[in-house]
């Protein structure tokens, strides 16, 4: 099993670095002119650089949207942002303090006589790639920033830089990935130990990622005079997408496994892909050893405070067919209900698509993990695993009749867990923590792909866009039927609408969703009029979300003790070698457990999303009060009045 944190690697490498200069001074004395003097130095600084700078807050931004929910992270959609404080969520972003490291290695790799030219050209690439990462990250949340290239004086220079226009921010961004490109040192490929780098790929697919969010209505939607128009917009995301799918294709990225031989196979392809088969054809960048926690108890990874997946996610995935699943419809919101006896819904997890199988933990799934509470149902080991994945909203902790796990969820995400780690709570030595080192993925070749299907419909190619989104479905185990993989041939915004939920099936539960919906205005706008359904295009706003509950009860609506429980509900499907994916399986659930929907948010906390929130306010008492020369986004206001900046120029 590989290293856990990459902060292992950094400090090896530092530690053999000053082996070398043990005998010239103190180790804590190492200057600037040391760092640039030695090869392996130099290099580790730039994996700190590399390991401190690229931000962990993807899987925060699920809560935002219909993906996941979070008690803790419903401002934003609840538009209560406060004016100076951070939003639960991450949602701030404000890399200035990495973007001063990679000026400072910029403005210093050269001098080294030690370093190889073929070194610093590559150092500098990735260095130009990860400060275009880091701008383009802020400019989608707030549109134009301060932007600098050289090494800042701390309380001299900072306090002198005002925001630029957007449209400057943008050129410069695209500028920094053009250097970066074009440098002939710069490979196009990593191996495996060196996964966690930036390569020339990577540059590729950020640029067409930055223009086909430049092009998008959150930023198109105001076209002010010196500022390019839409139409000319997606055609340079066009081309930068179209380049990045060519070239990565030319270099041998491509989809992971593309044909599958039976459903079965897509979703095991897709389960390895994140899990067991890590750096492969399809991962162009990653955060290496993003730790995951454990899968029962709440903790970071979108597993618990920061989200788990809704009902409507749940249900975004296709039928086997690869047509919508229709089978729920979400009762009118009457504010959080309980939970009536005598209610059950139709078996929801039968004759899904393979990605929801690979994707998404639900009550009885067979899900063999390691994991809290495993020793108290002995029936459901197999292996020294739980054969199925259990989470009952009103069941009764085992060991202990009094307490209950209400409010916990009944989706968890499978995504990304790894099968062979210890999630139990009592972890042995080989297990720290009970965190399972997965890389988390920043940039996979599919997005590249429904990247370039989504500039290509927007430039009128929607047979190309067409093919690119069946490749996907292909790819994922649905049968081609009429040859359309159960999309149909949609056109105009109705294709943009089946790309984005494309996007959000394909892409869930890596950081997405949150921007996607944010660059189509999917909050305040219908994409498509008159649509009946998010999935066709009607704008997120009024949204309530909900959870499929599961309770196992007593036939007079009382809750199980945990002997009952253990008794009377896992004992009988353990012998019973239950499978909760056929029909016979269902039907055995349902004999045990009674399920019906409830809502996450009251009515008054629906999705309220508002205009202003496009570009969001820079926080003052964090950044504004230390530079004045930053003016606040226009519709908020700070303790100066009214923002002045307009993200749109």
């Amino acid at each position: 099993m590989k290293t856990k944190f990459f902060y292992i690697f950094f400090l090896m490498v530092t530690f053999a670095a000053c082996e070398r200069i043990m005998d010239k001074k103190d180790l804590g004395q190492i200057s600037s002119d040391d760092i640039w003097a030695s090869p392996v130095l130099a290099d580790a600084y730039l994996n700190k650089i590399m390991a401190e700078g690229i931000p962990g807050y993807e899987s925060d931004l699920m809560s935002h949207t219909e993906e996941g929910f979070s008690v803790g992270s419903i401002q934003l959609v609840t538009d209560i942002v406060p004016v100076d404080n951070n939003v639960s969520g991450n949602i701030d972003r404000w890399s200035y303090g990495t973007i001063r490291k990679i000026n400072r290695f910029l403005e210093n790799i050269d001098k080294s006589v030690n370093v190889s030219d073929k070194n610093k050209a590559d150092y500098k690439a990735q260095m130009y790639t990860l400060r275009a990462f880091l701008y383009f990250e802020m400019v989608r949340a707030y549109g134009g920033i301060p932007l600098t290239y050289y090494t800042l004086t701390p309380g001299e220079d900072e306090l002198a830089l005002p925001r630029e226009k957007t449209s400057v921010c943008i050129d410069s961004i695209v500028s920094d990935l053009n250097k970066a490109i074009v440098t002939a040192d710069f490979p196009m490929n990593r191996d495996v130990t060196a996964a966690g780098r930036i390569s020339k790929a990577a540059a590729y697919a950020l640029k067409g990622r930055v223009l086909l969010t430049y092009a998008s209505p959150q930023f198109s939607k105001e076209t002010p005079a010196g500022t390019k128009p839409a139409d000319q917009r997606w055609t340079e995301a066009y081309n930068a997408c179209k380049e990045a799918q060519n070239q990565l294709t030319q270099a041998g990225y491509g989809l992971y496994r593309p044909n599958p031989a039976t459903p079965e196979e897509a979703m095991q392809n897709y389960y390895s892909m994140f899990v067991n088969d890590e750096c492969n054809e399809e991962i162009i960048w990653v955060r290496r050893y993003a730790p995951e926690p454990s899968f029962a108890t709440p903790g970071r990874g979108g597993n618990g405070e920061n989200g788990y997946p809704t009902l409507e996610m749940a249900l975004a995935f296709a039928k086997a067919d690869g047509t919508p699943y229709s089978g729920i419809s979400m009762p009118a919101a009457q504010g959080v209900p309980d939970i009536p006896l005598e209610r059950s819904y139709e078996p929801y997890w039968l004759n899904r698509e393979p990605r929801f199988y690979a994707a998404i933990a639900y009550n009885g799934c067979d899900f063999p993990l390691v994991r809290n509470n495993q020793v108290a149902v002995s029936e459901d080991i197999e292996n020294g695993k739980m054969k199925h994945f259990w989470m009952m909203k009103r069941s009764v902790v085992p060991g202990n009749d009094a307490q209950q796990w209400d409010g916990i969820n009944s989706f968890r995400i499978r995504k990304r867990y790894d099968l062979n780690i210890n999630y139990s709570g009592q972890p042995d030595a080989q297990y720290v923590n009970q965190y399972a080192g997965t890389d988390y993925p920043l940039i996979r070749y599919a997005e590249v792909v429904l990247n370039l299907a989504e500039a290509a419909a927007k430039t009128g190619k929607e047979q190309e866009a067409l093919e690119l989104l069946y490749s996907i479905r292909k790819r994922a185990g649905i049968p081609a039927g009429d040859g359309t993989y159960g999309i149909g041939s949609p056109s105009g915004n109705s294709l943009i609408a089946a790309i984005l939920n494309e996007r959000l099936v394909e892409l869930c539960f890596e950081g997405i969703r949150f921007h996607d919906v944010r660059r189509w205005r999917l909050y305040t706008d219908d994409l498509v009029p008159g649509a009946a359904t998010i999935r066709e295009g009607k704008k997120l706003n009024g949204l309530v979300r909900h959870d499929m509950i599961s309770d196992a009860l007593n036939q007079d609506g009382s809750i199980m003790t945990v002997t009952d429980h253990i008794e009377k509900v896992f004992k009988p499907l353990a012998v019973a070698e239950f499978d909760i994916n056929t029909q016979a399986g269902a039907n055995l659930y349902f004999q045990k457990f009674r399920n019906d929907i409830s809502q996450h948010e009251t009515d008054a906390a629906k999705f309220a999303f508002s205009e202003r929130e496009y570009f969001l306010r820079i926080p003052y008492e964090a950044h504004i009060k230390t530079n004045p020369n930053i003016e606040q986004t226009q519709g908020w206001t700070d303790s100066r009045g009214p923002g002045t900046f307009n993200p749109y120029e």
